[in-house]
């Protein structure tokens, strides 16, 4: 049986090169608009912004909004 290597999957299954899943990780020229758009539904953006800073200063904020009266 000949495989041609266009569509040959490894041994493995994870078909690397010209797999069914080739393209997975790219991000779709849609999905790129809706993002430089302000569409971001998973709020990736804020997720981001909190990850800079340092603990102490999440800490500080999150005393201060605690704080905060009803």
């Amino acid at each position: 049986m000949e495989v041609s290597t266009k569509d040959a999957i490894h041994q493995n299954g994870n078909g690397a090169l010209h797999g069914p899943m080739n393209g997975l990780c790219i991000k779709s020229t849609v999905a790129a608009r809706q993002y430089q758009h302000g569409h971001d539904p998973l709020n990736w953006g804020e997720a981001a912004e909190s990850m800079t800073g340092s603990h102490l200063d999440e800490v500080k904020r999150m005393v201060t909004e605690f704080r905060k009266p009803v």
